[in-house]
């Protein structure tokens, strides 16, 4: 990011507007990308509050811009929002909620989400499943993380590394 390429979004963001193109829902999902990605989440908030529609990548695209940058809080607030709202996660909401909960520390937050995506189609997941590993291995806590890696049945390079890493940091 930076502040020259920044000016230059807010540019592309002018022309979108002036040539009637907010209303396309890819559109408005890459500004809010590129909002997020050059670190100024304020305007990609801005963006998205005024999204007539809101599709699934429009909300990840926000919750992991909020973590990306620091405020997980905002972040898991957006996240239970979309849920109040009843838009239902996907792998990747899932995978940077967790990641949000290890970076907090905040293992009992990172234990109900943990429940929640055990309930769903996402406990089957093995991006999900390396997710958690992380989240429980920097926490110290093996016990919950083994459990989740022998859970998983076909076992990545990631899983792997999650593990040796984890086991390496503690």
């Amino acid at each position: 990011g930076g502040v020259p390429v920044l000016a230059r979004g807010r540019e592309v963001h002018v022309h979108v507007v002036r040539f009637g193109f907010e209303s396309d829902i890819d559109v408005v999902n890459a500004l809010i990308t590129m909002y997020v990605k050059c670190g100024d989440v304020h305007s990609a908030r801005l963006v998205f509050d005024r999204m007539p529609r809101k599709d699934r990548i429009s909300w990840n695209a926000m919750i992991s811009g909020y973590f990306e940058n620091g405020e997980c809080l905002e972040g898991l607030r957006l996240f239970f929002m979309m849920r109040e709202l009843s838009v239902d996660p996907d792998f990747m909401t899932m995978t940077s909620v967790i990641s949000a909960c290890e970076l907090l520390g905040d293992e009992r937050l990172g234990r109900a989400i943990h429940g929640y995506v055990s309930r769903t189609e996402f406990g089957v997941d093995i991006s999900v499943g390396n997710s958690l590993i992380q989240m429980y291995s920097s926490a110290g806590n093996w016990e919950d993380a083994e459990k989740v890696f022998s859970r998983i049945e076909s076992k990545d390079v990631v899983s792997w590394t999650a593990m040796i890493s984890g086991y390496e940091n503690n």
